[in-house]
Order: C-alpha cells, then structure tokens, then sequence
C-alpha cells in the first residue's frame, strides 16, 4: 500500500477500496477496514447504530493469542487498545481496556449520524508491527469477529519497497505444461493468452517439454531479474484429472543457473 492515496479522517469512507476491507464479511451491517497509511495505521468501523462509548479496537501486535491481555481471559493476547470515551475523545491504551495510557487524542472523526468512525494509530506508538491480529468491542454489545470465537482479522504494514518497473519474471509453461495441468483451466489461459505484453510485468517463455525426447521443443535459455515462476494447480501433484485436485493456484519457483540463465528445476510428479 505503499502507493496509495492517504487516509482522510472525516468519517466519509470514499478514501476506502473493497480490497482495504478486512472482515471477510461480517453481515448485519458491520464493516472492518483497515490498512497501512504513511505513518500510521488507519481504520475505519460501520455498524448498524451509532457508534459509541466503550467502543474498543484491541491490537495484538506480535500476533501471538497467548502474550498480551485477554479479553474475557480467553481472546485477542492484545498488547494495545484503542478505547473510545463518554466524551467522544479515542485513545490509545496497554492492558484493559482504557487501562494505562500510550496516545491520548488519537485522529478521530464520525459520520453525521455516527454509524461510521474512522481513527488512526502512529506506528511508532506501538513498535511498529509488521501486522498487527484486531478483533472489536463495539458499543459492548457486539463483538467481533463471531463473540472473539473466529480468527482476528489482520492488517499489514507497508514493506517500503516499491516494485522497479523495468524488472521481469519469467512464467514458464510447456506443451506438457498444459496438457498435464491446466486443461480447460483459466489460468492457463491468463498465463498463454495475456501474459505476453510487456506491460503485464513478465514474460511467457516456452520451455522444452520435460520427458519428451521425440518433442524438443523450441525455447532458448533466457537471461531475467528475476526467478522465473511455473504456474501450478494446488493440491494437483500434476494431476488435472484427479478427483481430489485443488481449486486455488500457486506459483513454484525455479533456481536461475549460472550466469543468469534459467533452467528448469521441477520436481517431477
């Protein structure tokens, strides 16, 4: 998120994308976003009434659930909390909720009719987590996610590095490839019909086919930035007609040879 546009605090969340939502769908009106934004951690909350006193965001900052205060001696090991007062001032905290004071005066603002609130958190306030594992008290009547049973909902810090647009990868796909493993498959087709422009920040590089001494094949051994990356079905083993073969997909990684050059490191199924 290193590149994209600041936060406003203003209650409005037209500076939010879908992809800066972070609660995998909580239903009943309840909304979670949140995401690295310069030097802070913004997040945004929408409920289905105004938003309130002892309304608290709890922050586990090392993502370990057994260090940390337990909310209800069972959830969240938070290391800080954001706590929402009487007075409509947010703070931030150690220990319980409002218990010890870090940050008084955090950046805070509601929509008119309160059912939204943004606020932001300064990253050097808590450390500056790589991530930081959330879960939610609002109003202290709804507590989220699913009464603190489900899995925290996590927002990630930038990593600082912005991707060099002159780099390539290589995808690297053979007539075997694709028969064995990405037949009538849409990834195949994303990776053989529009990986190709230069604009789409990689190459499609046709490699030998593997195992077929009677089909050489035509590719050449090719000089890139990067490792190159063989698109692969999960949980295939190099099966496409397997029964148990997986939906999701994954990226396998080659080792460049000497001198730069790829060679084709695959274990073979």
């Amino acid at each position: 998120m290193a590149n994209a546009a600041p936060i406003t605090v203003d209650g409005n969340l037209n500076d939010w994308t879908a992809g800066d939502r972070i609660d995998r769908g909580l239903g009943t009106g309840y909304a979670i976003y949140a995401r690295s934004d310069g030097a802070d951690f913004a997040f945004a909350i929408t409920a289905p009434a105004a938003i309130g006193a002892n309304t608290t965001a709890w922050l586990n900052t090392d993502r370990n659930a057994t260090t940390g205060y337990q909310v209800f001696g069972f959830a969240g090991g938070a290391e800080y909390n954001v706590n929402f007062a009487a007075d409509g001032t947010v703070s931030l905290y150690s220990g319980a909720a409002g218990q010890t004071l870090v940050a008084s005066g955090l950046q805070a603002a509601w929509s008119a009719d309160r059912t939204t609130v943004e606020f932001k958190v300064p990253k050097a306030a808590i450390g500056n987590p790589q991530a930081i594992d959330t879960i939610y008290d609002v109003n202290d009547t709804a507590f989220l996610p699913g009464n603190y049973s489900n899995p925290a909902f996590t927002v990630f810090n930038d990593t600082g590095i912005v991707a060099d647009p002159s780099h390539r990868i290589a995808i690297v796909w053979s007539d075997l490839d694709r028969q064995r493993l990405f037949q009538q498959d849409r990834l195949f087709a994303a990776v053989h019909g529009r990986a190709v422009p230069g604009d789409a920040g990689g190459r499609a590089v046709r490699h030998p086919d593997r195992g077929r001494p009677d089909q050489p094949g035509d590719a050449r051994q090719i000089r890139h930035d990067r490792l190159p990356v063989v698109p692969q079905r999960r949980g295939e083993q190099g099966r496409p007609d397997r029964a148990d073969a997986g939906t999701g997909d994954q990226a396998v990684r080659h080792r460049p040879g000497r001198g730069g050059r790829v060679h084709d490191q695959r274990r073979r199924q």
